[in-house]
This record gives structure tokens, sequence and C-alpha cells, in this order.
């Protein structure tokens, strides 16, 4: 009797699919076929493997938070195993 095959993901293509997806939520057509006025530059940060909160997680949480507040971020782009 065969064992029957389970259709897993890589984390690769995981990783490429929350990307493509999060373009697409990112990217609207009126964007790319609009004659009016478009944001020239999207600003984002992205987080890969949060850690356990030793002082470095909380050194770099700092950075990023005084870096948004001088700059804005559009979005957040998380990486990794971000929850467990």
């Amino acid at each position: 009797m065969r064992e029957k095959k389970t259709n897993l993901i890589t984390r690769r293509q995981a990783i490429i699919s929350l990307a493509t997806v999060t373009a697409g939520a990112v990217i609207k057509p009126t964007s790319i076929f609009s004659s009016g006025l478009v944001k020239e530059k999207i600003t984002f940060a992205v987080i890969g493997d949060w850690g356990t909160g030793e002082d470095d997680q909380y050194g770099l949480a700092k950075k990023m938070f005084e870096t948004h507040q001088q700059s804005a971020f559009d979005l957040i782009l998380t990486a990794g195993d971000n929850i467990y």
C-alpha cells in the first residue's frame, strides 16, 4: 500500500508567495496605468527571525522606531520564523 503524499511547500516557496501577495496589495493597478500623480518611492523595513527578546532585539526595535518617526515606513515585511 502506498503512502499518501501531502502537498507541502518549501520555506522559499512560502516566502515568495507572501512577497507576491504583499506586492499585489501594495501596487494598485491605478498607480501603474494612471496619468495622475504617483508616489515616487515606497519605504519599508524587513524583519526576519524576531529573536527571543534579548537586549540586541530591543536595541534594533528602538532604532527602527526612531527611523520610522523621522520618515514613516509604508510597510514592514516580516520573513523567517516569527511566531512559535
